[in-house]
């Protein structure tokens, strides 16, 4: 239990945006900047941050090997949902609770 309320707390409002639009389908690094106009450095970050938790993961030319794509290649590096991001997103107390926390730490008040 220890790790999953360490695992939510690593939560940000941007991860959350990337996990659930994942949570559907496959998407590109190009497909989520333009959806949320984020730039491609700072995505890359996130992205990185959260596939090292183990929820997403990207297909390709060397995925498989526990790192990130190149800055080259990752504009149309595609990544989707792990099982496990799946199994912990699809339980409605693990989703709502991640959710309230990302908002009282963004906005410091009690959702």
């Amino acid at each position: 239990m220890k790790l999953i309320t360490d695992l939510k707390d690593q939560f940000d409002l941007q991860t959350l945006d990337i996990i659930n639009c994942l949570l559907t389908d496959a998407w590109s690094a190009n497909e989520i900047d333009e959806e949320f106009g984020w730039d491609l450095p700072v995505l890359y970050n996130d992205l990185k941050q959260v596939y090292e938790m183990g929820l997403i993961d990207w297909s390709g030319k060397g995925s498989g090997q526990g790192k990130m794509p190149s800055k080259k290649a990752f504009p149309e590096t595609r990544f989707y949902i792990t099982e496990l991001a799946k199994k912990l997103f699809s339980e409605e107390s693990f989703n709502d609770e991640a959710c309230r926390l990302v908002y009282n730490k963004s906005f410091g008040s009690n959702f």
